[in-house]
């Protein structure tokens, strides 16, 4: 249990750095005028933010997370990665477009509601399966 509490911890921390990261590489995007300027504020900013980092940096993230999960279980392998990267469009676009509208202190923390809400959402379907 304690090694799933400091993977979980690692994991926070990355995906903070995450979302700073993509916050400073959206917006030098924005600069050198590679996106449009309607994605500069407000709701375009949001989905453009979401977009970017679920599509660069979620990859990423989600195998980092399976990697950590395996050490922990000794487990081999990244079965189940094709559908885990498709939660990043249905789930998690839409859900970080909202988070990325929220003042920055309550980002983390609403993705961390996002996270048990899509764990809840995933475990009623293999139940109902």
């Amino acid at each position: 249990m304690l090694a799933k509490v400091l993977a979980w911890a690692l994991l926070g921390l990355v995906i903070k750095a995450g979302f700073v990261g993509m916050k400073g590489f959206t917006h030098a995007l924005l600069d050198h005028h590679i996106l449009p300027a309607f994605l500069g504020s407000g709701l375009g900013w949001a989905f453009a933010l979401s977009t970017l980092t679920n599509v660069l940096f979620g990859p990423q993230m989600m195998l980092f997370h399976r990697f950590e999960d395996n050490l922990i279980l000794g487990r081999r392998g990244f079965d189940g990665m094709v559908p885990a990267l498709r939660i990043l469009v249905w789930f998690w676009i839409p859900a970080h477009t909202l988070t990325f509208c929220l003042p920055v202190d309550f980002q983390i923390g609403l993705a961390a509601a996002w996270s048990l809400a899509l764990g809840l959402i995933l475990g009623l379907a293999a139940f109902q399966g």
